[in-house]
C-alpha cells in the first residue's frame, strides 16, 4: 500500500480463504475501508489493532466500554438479487463477537439488525440473518462486546443469482449512479 511497511495479503483457493494483515493497523477500520464479502468465501480477520470508527451510529446490541461506540472492523457487499442472507463469526472467533448489518452508505447508515451471541455458537460468536434486495449495498460491523478484539474469520451468505439475468427481465438504469455487478452472473443464451 506504499507507506513503507510489510504488509500480507493471503488466499487459498483450496480453502477459500482471504486474509489481509496491515503491519499494526487494520485495514477495514472503517466503514469506508470496509472490504468486500464474497457469498460463500471465508475471510480471515484480525482486529486487535481496530479503533473506534469516526463516522459510524451507536451499534444496537453488544455495547462497548464507552456504552456504545465498540472498537470495529467493516466489511461490504451488494446483493445481486433479493432473498435470505446471513453474516457467521460462528465458532471461529477467539472473542465474543457482534454483528451489525447495515443498508445506506458511510456516514448515513440504517441498521437492518444487530446480534450479539447466537445459540449453537460457541464461544459466544454470532450469526445473524437478514433479507437482502437485489442491488443494494450492505455494511457489515464486526465487533467484541465490551470492545473485546481478536482473530476469526466472518463468512457472508446471500443469493448470487441475478434477478435481471434474462432479457425478459432487464433491470431499467436512468441517469447517474447505478448500482451493477456479474459475479455469479449465468450465460443468457442471448
Amino acid at each position: 500500500d506504499g507507506d513503507g511497511d510489510a504488509d500480507v495479503l493471503s488466499a487459498s483457493q483450496q480453502d477459500d480463504r482471504i486474509a489481509w494483515y496491515e503491519n499494526g493497523v487494520v485495514a477495514n477500520d472503517e466503514c469506508s475501508d470496509a472490504i468486500q464479502l464474497v457469498s460463500e468465501m471465508a475471510v480471515d480477520f484480525n482486529s486487535s489493532f481496530a479503533t473506534y470508527s469516526a463516522d459510524a451510529p451507536a451499534r444496537s446490541c453488544g455495547g462497548g466500554i464507552s456504552g456504545a461506540d465498540p472498537l470495529d472492523i467493516w466489511y461490504v457487499f451488494t446483493a445481486p438479487s433479493s432473498g435470505p442472507a446471513s453474516v457467521s463469526t460462528c465458532g471461529t472467533a477467539d472473542f465474543d463477537t457482534t454483528l451489525e448489518v447495515y443498508s445506506g452508505h458511510c456516514g448515513a447508515l440504517i441498521s437492518e439488525g444487530c446480534r450479539d451471541n447466537f445459540t449453537g455458537c460457541s464461544g459466544s460468536t454470532s450469526l445473524i440473518g437478514f433479507n437482502v434486495t437485489a442491488f443494494t449495498t450492505y455494511y457489515v460491523r464486526l465487533a467484541g462486546r465490551a470492545d473485546a478484539t481478536g482473530t476469526g474469520e466472518i463468512k457472508a451468505i446471500y443469493p448470487t443469482a441475478f434477478a435481471n439475468e434474462d432479457c425478459s427481465t432487464a433491470r431499467p438504469i436512468g441517469i447517474g449512479e447505478t448500482a451493477y455487478g456479474n459475479v455469479g452472473a449465468g450465460d443468457s443464451g442471448v
